[in-house]
C-alpha cells in the first residue's frame, strides 16, 4: 500500500493506493488531538481529508494492523 500525505495549517489529506487483496488501516497521529485511524477496502485508491485546530500538527501517518 502507497501512503502520502499534504498537511496544512488546520488540515491534513491522505492520499493512499491499496494494491493488497485486504483491506488496510490508515492512522495519522497527531499532537494535541487524537489520533485519526480510518480503514481503506482492498485495490482502492483515493483521499480522507483530517481536520484538527490550528495548535496541532501531524506526527506520524502509518499503517497498524488494526485501528
Amino acid at each position: 500500500m502507497n501512503v502520502s500525505w499534504s498537511p496544512g495549517n488546520t488540515s491534513v489529506t491522505v492520499y493512499y493506493n491499496n494494491h493488497c487483496a485486504q483491506k488496510r488501516h490508515i492512522k495519522v497521529a497527531l499532537s494535541a488531538y487524537p489520533d485519526a485511524c480510518f480503514t481503506v477496502k482492498a485495490k482502492t485508491k483515493g483521499h480522507v481529508h483530517v481536520d484538527f485546530n490550528i495548535t496541532s500538527h501531524v506526527q506520524s501517518v502509518t499503517s497498524p494492523s488494526k485501528c
